[in-house]
């Protein structure tokens, strides 16, 4: 327990980021929070493999991989092989809920590490602060934990929910919209294509697109149509209805959403470039 830390919270309070725990190096067995676990927690894993489980989807993770889990967020892990070890951090704070969901840490997200080495020592440096200033060690702490968020998103942005079967399964996602997209389509059939669940979807998607996937299809129907308005005459309720929409009026509600212009001013526009450059 030498390496594990819970401060004495006092003052630190008023901050907008503080310390409730950190343990270092330590070794991990079998966690089960069915409601979760008080405070937001970050955990790098830095050796051995071990899986972990929530919203009913289960991965395997290498080291060295991070996660971040919510507060209250119902989840377990277990180590898979002869040794598992970690370093965490518990935290809270008034600008805590504000700033996760500014840097996107709303739900659970794992991120494989290249090279952990600098989220290693800055929380070391916080497990120094906190030992060896009892008096304000949480508020040196405060500054690095800040420096810590910052480091963790970069890893979020370089490896978005790159657990095992999560890339293989948006490439199924994404490529039956590509070669589906005139047809119905419906979540639950990417759900089944791509074997994610609902939720664990969408967050992937607007991971990755800043969309969600029903927002990605019918991009990919209007950039479909605008080559239909550009190298055919075919009929606008045709092209409505060849690429998956099933009236006109909604076609043309949402092209104007994306392009700015009806499809009849989009055709217009095309032409009467097309007829100046003839001349």
């Amino acid at each position: 327990m030498d390496g594990i830390i819970y401060p004495v919270v006092g003052e630190e309070s008023m901050l907008p980021y503080y310390v409730c725990g950190i343990g270092i190096d330590t070794d991990e067995w079998e966690i089960v929070r069915p409601t979760g676990y008080f405070h937001p927690q970050f955990v790098i894993f830095t050796e051995g493999e071990g899986e972990i489980t929530f919203d009913g989807e289960s991965y395997r993770l290498k080291s060295p991989t991070a996660f971040f889990m919510p507060a209250d967020y119902p989840h377990e892990y277990h180590r898979t092989g002869a040794e598992w070890k970690s370093w965490w951090i518990n935290f809270e704070g008034y600008g805590v809920p504000k700033l996760l969901e500014r840097l996107g840490f709303t739900k659970p997200l794992i991120m494989p590490l290249g090279r952990p080495e600098r989220l290693l020592r800055i929380m070391e440096r916080i497990r120094g602060y906190l030992t060896q200033d009892k008096l304000y060690g949480n508020f040196h702490a405060s500054a690095e934990l800040y420096d810590l968020f910052i480091e963790l998103y970069k890893c979020a942005e370089k490896f978005p929910d790159s657990a095992e079967r999560t890339n293989e399964g948006l490439e199924k996602a994404i490529s039956y919209m590509d070669n589906h997209f005139p047809e119905r389509i419906t979540l639950d059939d990417l759900c089944s294509v791509s074997g994610l669940s609902r939720g664990y979807l969408c967050r992937v998607f607007k991971r990755h697109f800043n969309m969600r996937p029903m927002e990605y299809l019918n991009r990919k129907r209007i950039q479909a149509a605008k080559e239909m308005l550009n190298y055919t005459h075919i009929s606008i309720e045709r092209i409505a209805e060849s690429i998956g929409f099933d009236t006109p009026s909604y076609f043309g509600k949402l092209f104007r959403k994306h392009e700015g212009m009806t499809p009849s001013e989009y055709r217009e526009r095309l032409q009467s470039g097309r007829a100046l450059f003839s001349l």
